[in-house]
């Protein structure tokens, strides 16, 4: 149990210091800033594992911000999208082999 933990909270570690990729900035790639990461992931069904971090959409047009939280009883894997704190904007997958993160946008017209 505490070798899992530890092995996450490298992976964690690892992944929050690897540089940010660049992209054009004439593009408007949406870059969510994700912070406070923390993690614990525990088989037992008496102690619940859980996961949170905090999002930040910083884009003037498109800001949102909000927290994301899961606590579960037993394995924190999940196969379905949660959403974070008082959006529905913004929802997460944590699998086994990485956390995914998504951002919806409705457009106002199509061309």
């Amino acid at each position: 149990m505490h070798f899992r933990t530890a092995i996450l909270s490298l992976l964690t570690a690892s992944a929050l210091a690897s540089p940010t990729p660049r992209v054009n900035e004439d593009d408007d790639y949406p870059i969510l800033h994700v912070t406070n990461f923390g993690a614990f992931v525990n088989d037992d069904p008496s102690m619940p594992s859980h996961v949170s971090f905090h999002v930040v959409d910083p884009r003037p047009d498109n800001f949102v911000e909000t927290d994301c939280i899961l606590y579960r009883a037993g394995s924190l894997f999940k196969t379905v999208w949660v959403n974070c704190e008082n959006t529905s904007d913004v929802s997460f997958l944590f699998a086994s082999d990485a956390m995914r993160l998504q951002r919806v946008f409705l457009l106002d017209h199509i061309q």
